[in-house]
Protein backbone atom coordinates (compact mmCIF):
# COMPACT_ATOMS: atom_id res chain seq x y z
CA UNK A 1 0.00 0.00 0.00
CA UNK A 2 2.82 2.31 0.63
CA UNK A 3 4.36 1.69 -2.54
CA UNK A 4 1.08 2.43 -4.07
CA UNK A 5 0.72 5.90 -2.33
CA UNK A 6 4.25 6.66 -3.48
CA UNK A 7 3.78 6.16 -7.05
CA UNK A 8 0.63 8.17 -6.98
CA UNK A 9 2.09 10.81 -5.21
CA UNK A 10 5.13 11.06 -7.70
CA UNK A 11 2.25 10.99 -10.66
CA UNK A 12 1.40 14.60 -9.55
CA UNK A 13 4.22 16.56 -9.81
CA UNK A 14 3.87 16.53 -13.28
CA UNK A 15 0.43 17.35 -12.83
CA UNK A 16 1.11 20.43 -9.87
CA UNK A 17 3.76 22.14 -12.85
CA UNK A 18 1.32 22.08 -15.36
CA UNK A 19 -1.26 23.71 -13.45
CA UNK A 20 1.38 26.29 -12.12
CA UNK A 21 2.41 27.36 -15.43
CA UNK A 22 -1.38 27.80 -16.50
CA UNK A 23 -2.42 29.88 -13.21
CA UNK A 24 0.79 32.22 -13.80
CA UNK A 25 0.03 32.47 -17.78
CA UNK A 26 -3.30 33.53 -17.24
CA UNK A 27 -2.52 37.24 -16.25
CA UNK A 28 -0.32 37.39 -19.76
CA UNK A 29 -3.33 36.39 -21.78
CA UNK A 30 -6.74 37.90 -19.84
CA UNK A 31 -7.19 41.53 -21.75
CA UNK A 32 -6.29 44.73 -20.06
CA UNK A 33 -2.97 43.02 -18.31
CA UNK A 34 -2.10 43.16 -14.80
CA UNK A 35 -0.50 47.05 -14.21
CA UNK A 36 -3.57 48.32 -15.73
CA UNK A 37 -5.79 46.44 -13.16
CA UNK A 38 -4.03 47.41 -10.17
CA UNK A 39 -4.01 50.94 -11.44
CA UNK A 40 -7.82 50.74 -12.14
CA UNK A 41 -8.08 48.86 -8.88
CA UNK A 42 -6.65 52.22 -7.49
CA UNK A 43 -8.31 54.71 -9.19
CA UNK A 44 -4.83 55.77 -11.29
CA UNK A 45 -5.85 56.55 -14.98
CA UNK A 46 -3.56 54.44 -16.63
CA UNK A 47 -1.04 56.24 -18.68
CA UNK A 48 2.22 55.08 -20.24
CA UNK A 49 3.95 56.66 -16.99
CA UNK A 50 1.63 55.61 -14.50
CA UNK A 51 1.76 51.53 -16.48
CA UNK A 52 5.75 51.65 -16.34
CA UNK A 53 5.66 52.65 -13.04
CA UNK A 54 3.13 49.83 -11.75
CA UNK A 55 4.72 47.14 -14.23
CA UNK A 56 8.40 47.81 -12.01
CA UNK A 57 6.16 47.63 -8.78
CA UNK A 58 4.57 44.60 -9.94
CA UNK A 59 7.97 43.30 -11.13
CA UNK A 60 6.23 42.86 -14.60
CA UNK A 61 9.36 44.08 -15.83
CA UNK A 62 11.96 40.72 -15.36
CA UNK A 63 12.14 38.20 -17.95
CA UNK A 64 9.71 36.10 -17.73
CA UNK A 65 11.33 32.80 -16.62
CA UNK A 66 12.50 35.08 -13.26
CA UNK A 67 8.87 35.82 -12.54
CA UNK A 68 7.85 32.44 -13.09
CA UNK A 69 9.87 31.40 -9.94
CA UNK A 70 9.61 34.11 -8.11
CA UNK A 71 5.65 33.36 -8.22
CA UNK A 72 6.15 29.94 -7.76
CA UNK A 73 8.00 30.58 -4.76
CA UNK A 74 5.58 32.43 -3.23
CA UNK A 75 2.84 29.82 -4.41
CA UNK A 76 4.74 26.87 -2.74
CA UNK A 77 4.78 29.28 0.64
CA UNK A 78 1.45 29.90 0.16
CA UNK A 79 1.77 33.49 -0.37
CA UNK A 80 0.36 34.64 -3.21
CA UNK A 81 0.81 38.48 -2.99
CA UNK A 82 -1.61 41.02 -2.13
CA UNK A 83 -5.62 41.39 -3.90
CA UNK A 84 -5.95 44.25 -6.20
CA UNK A 85 -9.29 44.92 -4.91
CA UNK A 86 -9.20 45.04 -1.20
CA UNK A 87 -5.32 45.55 -1.12
CA UNK A 88 -4.80 42.65 1.58
CA UNK A 89 -3.14 39.47 1.45
CA UNK A 90 -4.72 37.02 -0.33
CA UNK A 91 -3.85 33.95 1.63
CA UNK A 92 -6.38 34.96 4.82
CA UNK A 93 -8.89 36.44 2.57
CA UNK A 94 -9.39 32.93 0.48
CA UNK A 95 -8.76 31.15 3.20
CA UNK A 96 -11.57 32.49 5.00
CA UNK A 97 -14.05 32.09 2.09
CA UNK A 98 -12.44 28.16 1.51
CA UNK A 99 -13.66 27.39 4.88
CA UNK A 100 -16.92 28.58 4.45
CA UNK A 101 -17.50 26.66 0.95
CA UNK A 102 -15.81 23.49 2.40
CA UNK A 103 -18.59 23.74 5.62
CA UNK A 104 -21.12 24.30 2.94
CA UNK A 105 -19.89 20.77 1.10
CA UNK A 106 -19.90 18.71 4.36
CA UNK A 107 -23.23 19.71 5.12
CA UNK A 108 -24.36 18.82 1.70
CA UNK A 109 -21.54 15.47 2.07
CA UNK A 110 -24.14 15.00 5.20
CA UNK A 111 -27.50 15.20 2.85
CA UNK A 112 -25.80 13.10 0.42
CA UNK A 113 -24.98 10.30 2.36
CA UNK A 114 -28.42 10.71 4.67
CA UNK A 115 -30.26 10.25 1.41
CA UNK A 116 -28.46 8.55 -1.52
CA UNK A 117 -27.77 5.31 0.52
CA UNK A 118 -30.97 4.15 1.91
CA UNK A 119 -32.18 5.25 -1.54
CA UNK A 120 -30.66 3.22 -3.67
CA UNK A 121 -29.98 0.38 -1.25
CA UNK A 122 -33.82 0.12 -1.08
CA UNK A 123 -34.05 0.53 -4.66
CA UNK A 124 -31.77 -2.58 -5.02
CA UNK A 125 -33.66 -4.75 -2.59
CA UNK A 126 -36.97 -4.50 -4.22
CA UNK A 127 -35.82 -3.16 -7.89
CA UNK A 128 -39.65 -2.49 -10.05
CA UNK A 129 -41.01 -2.04 -7.07
CA UNK A 130 -43.27 1.26 -6.48
CA UNK A 131 -40.12 2.40 -3.86
CA UNK A 132 -37.90 1.84 -6.96
CA UNK A 133 -40.15 3.81 -9.43
CA UNK A 134 -40.39 6.77 -7.22
CA UNK A 135 -37.05 6.74 -6.82
CA UNK A 136 -35.70 6.66 -10.60
CA UNK A 137 -38.14 9.80 -11.01
CA UNK A 138 -36.52 11.33 -7.76
CA UNK A 139 -33.47 10.74 -9.74
CA UNK A 140 -34.16 12.25 -13.18
CA UNK A 141 -36.01 15.61 -11.39
CA UNK A 142 -33.22 15.69 -9.05
CA UNK A 143 -30.68 15.70 -12.00
CA UNK A 144 -32.64 17.74 -14.17
CA UNK A 145 -33.15 20.74 -11.85
CA UNK A 146 -30.81 23.90 -12.21
CA UNK A 147 -29.74 24.78 -8.67
CA UNK A 148 -30.85 28.09 -8.56
CA UNK A 149 -34.50 27.22 -9.35
CA UNK A 150 -34.11 24.70 -6.51
CA UNK A 151 -32.32 27.41 -3.89
CA UNK A 152 -35.68 30.10 -4.91
CA UNK A 153 -38.39 27.26 -4.14
CA UNK A 154 -36.61 26.51 -0.91
CA UNK A 155 -36.62 30.29 -0.22
CA UNK A 156 -40.11 30.90 -1.51
CA UNK A 157 -41.20 27.90 1.30
CA UNK A 158 -39.18 28.29 4.51
CA UNK A 159 -37.98 31.10 4.19
CA UNK A 160 -40.84 33.59 2.80
CA UNK A 161 -43.89 31.39 3.22
CA UNK A 162 -43.24 29.34 6.31
CA UNK A 163 -40.62 31.69 7.80
CA UNK A 164 -38.72 28.57 9.36
CA UNK A 165 -34.77 29.14 7.64
CA UNK A 166 -33.01 32.58 7.06
CA UNK A 167 -32.81 33.61 3.10
CA UNK A 168 -29.10 34.60 2.73
CA UNK A 169 -25.81 34.63 4.28
CA UNK A 170 -24.29 32.80 7.07
CA UNK A 171 -25.68 33.75 10.42
CA UNK A 172 -25.92 30.11 12.52
CA UNK A 173 -26.81 26.19 11.87
CA UNK A 174 -30.05 26.84 10.47
CA UNK A 175 -28.05 29.28 7.44
CA UNK A 176 -26.70 26.04 6.55
CA UNK A 177 -29.97 24.17 5.71
CA UNK A 178 -31.16 25.46 2.09
CA UNK A 179 -27.97 26.01 0.41
CA UNK A 180 -26.61 22.65 1.70
CA UNK A 181 -29.65 20.54 0.63
CA UNK A 182 -29.56 22.96 -2.35
CA UNK A 183 -26.11 22.16 -3.27
CA UNK A 184 -26.26 18.07 -2.87
CA UNK A 185 -29.73 17.52 -4.28
CA UNK A 186 -28.72 16.64 -8.52
CA UNK A 187 -25.76 14.49 -6.49
CA UNK A 188 -28.10 12.43 -4.19
CA UNK A 189 -30.17 11.72 -7.52
CA UNK A 190 -27.18 10.30 -9.77
CA UNK A 191 -25.85 8.75 -6.30
CA UNK A 192 -28.71 6.62 -5.60
CA UNK A 193 -28.91 5.26 -9.06
CA UNK A 194 -25.00 4.74 -8.80
CA UNK A 195 -25.40 2.48 -5.65
CA UNK A 196 -28.58 0.97 -6.64
CA UNK A 197 -26.92 0.10 -10.15
CA UNK A 198 -23.91 -1.15 -8.29
CA UNK A 199 -25.29 -3.30 -6.00
CA UNK A 200 -27.86 -4.92 -8.57
CA UNK A 201 -24.88 -5.73 -10.72
CA UNK A 202 -23.03 -7.43 -7.79
CA UNK A 203 -25.84 -9.18 -7.08
CA UNK A 204 -25.50 -11.49 -9.61
CA UNK A 205 -21.88 -11.94 -9.61
CA UNK A 206 -20.17 -15.22 -8.93
CA UNK A 207 -18.68 -14.22 -5.50
CA UNK A 208 -21.80 -13.45 -4.14
CA UNK A 209 -23.42 -17.06 -5.93
CA UNK A 210 -20.48 -18.90 -4.14
CA UNK A 211 -21.26 -17.51 -0.74
CA UNK A 212 -24.92 -17.95 -1.17
CA UNK A 213 -24.09 -21.81 -1.80
CA UNK A 214 -21.78 -21.86 1.32
CA UNK A 215 -24.71 -21.15 3.09
CA UNK A 216 -23.52 -18.35 4.58
CA UNK A 217 -26.76 -15.72 5.59
CA UNK A 218 -27.84 -13.20 3.33
CA UNK A 219 -27.07 -10.21 5.66
CA UNK A 220 -23.82 -11.41 5.73
CA UNK A 221 -23.78 -11.74 1.78
CA UNK A 222 -25.08 -8.57 1.57
CA UNK A 223 -22.75 -6.80 4.05
CA UNK A 224 -19.59 -8.49 3.51
CA UNK A 225 -19.68 -8.92 -0.29
CA UNK A 226 -22.57 -7.17 -2.57
CA UNK A 227 -22.42 -3.90 -0.54
CA UNK A 228 -18.35 -3.98 -0.35
CA UNK A 229 -17.76 -4.56 -3.86
CA UNK A 230 -20.68 -1.96 -4.75
CA UNK A 231 -18.93 0.81 -3.04
CA UNK A 232 -15.80 1.04 -5.31
CA UNK A 233 -17.09 3.58 -7.79
CA UNK A 234 -19.59 5.16 -5.15
CA UNK A 235 -16.60 6.35 -2.99
CA UNK A 236 -14.96 7.06 -6.08
CA UNK A 237 -17.22 9.22 -6.97
CA UNK A 238 -18.44 10.42 -3.89
CA UNK A 239 -14.81 11.82 -3.17
CA UNK A 240 -14.85 13.36 -6.57
CA UNK A 241 -18.22 14.89 -6.09
CA UNK A 242 -16.27 17.16 -3.12
CA UNK A 243 -14.12 18.74 -5.69
CA UNK A 244 -17.28 19.18 -8.04
CA UNK A 245 -19.30 20.95 -4.70
CA UNK A 246 -16.12 22.90 -4.23
CA UNK A 247 -15.85 24.14 -7.79
CA UNK A 248 -19.70 24.38 -8.67
CA UNK A 249 -20.91 25.99 -5.32
CA UNK A 250 -20.61 29.09 -7.64
CA UNK A 251 -24.36 29.62 -8.23
CA UNK A 252 -25.19 28.14 -5.05
CA UNK A 253 -23.61 30.88 -3.20
CA UNK A 254 -24.63 33.84 -5.48
CA UNK A 255 -28.20 32.66 -4.47
CA UNK A 256 -28.24 32.34 -0.60
CA UNK A 257 -25.30 35.39 -0.76
CA UNK A 258 -22.99 32.96 0.91
CA UNK A 259 -19.19 33.89 1.90
CA UNK A 260 -17.48 31.45 -0.38
CA UNK A 261 -15.19 30.69 -2.80
CA UNK A 262 -17.97 31.09 -5.54
CA UNK A 263 -18.96 34.87 -4.22
CA UNK A 264 -14.81 35.51 -4.06
CA UNK A 265 -14.29 34.55 -7.60
CA UNK A 266 -16.92 36.01 -9.05
CA UNK A 267 -15.81 39.84 -7.66
CA UNK A 268 -12.53 39.28 -8.41
CA UNK A 269 -13.30 38.65 -11.83
CA UNK A 270 -15.60 41.69 -11.96
CA UNK A 271 -12.88 43.19 -10.49
CA UNK A 272 -10.34 42.20 -12.75
CA UNK A 273 -8.39 41.16 -9.50
CA UNK A 274 -5.46 39.12 -11.14
CA UNK A 275 -3.05 37.31 -8.28
CA UNK A 276 -6.77 36.46 -6.40
CA UNK A 277 -8.18 34.95 -9.84
CA UNK A 278 -4.16 33.12 -9.79
CA UNK A 279 -4.77 31.85 -6.37
CA UNK A 280 -8.25 30.74 -7.13
CA UNK A 281 -7.20 28.25 -9.83
CA UNK A 282 -3.92 26.70 -7.82
CA UNK A 283 -5.92 26.45 -4.72
CA UNK A 284 -8.78 24.36 -6.59
CA UNK A 285 -6.72 22.48 -9.00
CA UNK A 286 -4.44 21.31 -5.69
CA UNK A 287 -7.95 20.45 -3.73
CA UNK A 288 -9.02 18.46 -6.98
CA UNK A 289 -5.66 16.54 -7.24
CA UNK A 290 -5.61 15.59 -3.56
CA UNK A 291 -9.43 14.75 -3.60
CA UNK A 292 -8.55 12.35 -6.50
CA UNK A 293 -5.77 10.89 -4.88
CA UNK A 294 -7.62 10.24 -1.47
CA UNK A 295 -10.53 8.27 -3.74
CA UNK A 296 -7.92 6.15 -5.15
CA UNK A 297 -6.11 5.34 -1.92
CA UNK A 298 -9.39 4.82 -0.62
CA UNK A 299 -10.81 2.23 -3.75
CA UNK A 300 -7.14 0.71 -2.96
CA UNK A 301 -8.20 -0.33 0.49
CA UNK A 302 -11.32 -1.75 -0.58
CA UNK A 303 -10.03 -3.66 -3.26
CA UNK A 304 -6.56 -4.61 -3.11
CA UNK A 305 -6.39 -6.12 -6.88
CA UNK A 306 -6.76 -1.85 -7.75
CA UNK A 307 -3.32 -1.16 -6.22
CA UNK A 308 -1.65 -4.65 -7.82
CA UNK A 309 -2.58 -3.73 -10.97
CA UNK A 310 -1.72 0.19 -10.66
Amino acid sequence: MGKYIIKRLLQLIPILLVVSILAFGLVRVLPGGAAVAYLTARNIAPTKESIAAAEEYLGLNQPLLTQYFIWLKGAAAFDFGVSYASNKAIAPEILGALRNTMGLAAAAMVWLVLISVPLGIFSAKKPNSAFDHFSRGFAFLGASAPSFLVGFLLVLLFSVKLNLLPSFGKRNFASYIMPSLTLALGYIASYSRILRNSLLENMRSTNVLYARARGLKEKRVFSAHTLRNSMIPVVTNFCLSVGGMLAGSVIVEDVFSWPGMGRLIISSIEARDYPMIQAYVVIMALLYITINLVADILCAAINPKIRYEA
